[in-house]
């Protein structure tokens, strides 16, 4: 639901942007936010492990998976880049994004209270602020 609130808030000035020469871009956008990362959800959270130290592996895995999947879009000139991001940015915000998922999961009120500064901070970053 935040990258549909991402979506609509920056919808004219994204950080990156998937591109499809066969799907409108606005399908595209809905495709990716309610097939792929719902899907992607839940699939992280049903084989998410108990153990701190087999946590840490499988968060691990997550962030490589993403990042090369995301790397491999943008050097098919299927992924643009604009007012600053880029790859090494992907790659935090995925260090960011499967902790968060697993702590939503588990603490929803604690999460979007530590939601709170992370996403002011990407947004003064960038300046959307």
């Amino acid at each position: 639901m935040l990258n549909l609130l991402y979506s609509f808030i920056v919808k004219t000035n994204p950080l990156w942007l998937y591109k499809s020469s066969l799907i409108p871009q606005g399908l595209l956008d809905i495709m990716i936010i309610f097939i792929v990362e719902t899907s992607m959800t839940i699939l992280f959270l049903s084989y998410h492990p108990i153990q701190w130290k087999r946590i840490s592996l499988y968060w691990a895995s997550w962030i490589i998976v993403f990042s090369v999947i995301e790397y491999i879009f943008f050097l098919t000139d299927r992924m643009d880049y604009f007012r600053g991001w880029n790859m090494g940015w992907s790659v935090i915000f995925y260090i960011i994004m499967f902790p968060m998922l697993f702590l939503h999961y588990k603490k929803p009120i604690v999460a979007l209270l530590l939601s709170i500064p992370f996403t002011v901070g990407f947004m003064w970053i960038f300046d959307y602020l």
